[in-house]
């Protein structure tokens, strides 16, 4: 028979599909810190199906493309994204949802294993930047970008090109503060050449 290593946190055995199934072997450690849990079949599948009720999934043309997960989060109770499609993840970003708080940092955190170009991010703010209703949400979300991760911008012209774009429409709008708190982050994030 086949001798698999795991590590820590991995499981064997049983999977979480519906079928009964039977199995038998030997387990052999190479550390004496070594910890098992053995947990019963039905008790694994309760465990993985225990949040079910709290799931909420969105559908467009019968196919998932949101799902939340309702969770309190502080004194709120509300729903927060735990995964979607990369079109309405990406809408989400200039979507007020005082639920989830994090979304947005949470979102340029990991953003980059699943959108392959910065540039169609900055696309997806400044478009939300020209909607009036979703104005703050987007300027909210293009400064912590740039003070959080600036790295995505510099080096790359296009997104320079977006972020030269973001001020300009600063400055149209008059929105003084916001401009001021974009130069601080830019000045003190770019690396002297």
């Amino acid at each position: 028979k086949k001798a698999k290593t795991l590590f820590s946190g991995e499981a064997f055995g049983i999977t979480p599909e519906a079928s009964k199934s039977i199995h038998q072997g030997s387990l052999v450690v190479k550390s004496d810190h070594c910890k098992i849990l053995e947990v019963k079949g039905e008790d694994f599948k309760a465990i993985l199906h225990s949040g079910e009720q709290n799931i909420r999934t969105v559908t467009e043309n019968g196919q998932p493309v949101l799902v939340q997960e309702q969770r309190e989060v502080g004194d709120r109770v509300g729903y927060v994204i735990i995964r979607g499609t990369r079109k309405r993840l990406l809408d989400q970003l200039v979507e007020s949802n005082p639920a989830d708080p994090n979304y947005a940092e949470d979102f340029l955190l990991c953003h980059r294993t699943f959108v392959e170009d910065g540039p169609s991010v900055a696309k997806q703010l400044l478009d939300g930047f020209d909607d009036v209703d979703s104005r703050q949400q987007a300027t909210r979300v293009m400064l912590l970008w740039v003070n959080n991760h600036f790295g995505d911008f510099d080096g790359g012209k296009d997104m320079m090109d977006c972020l030269e774009t973001f001020r300009q429409k600063l400055d149209d709008e008059r929105m003084g503060e916001h401009l001021r708190m974009l130069d601080v982050a830019v000045t003190t994030k770019a690396k002297a050449r």
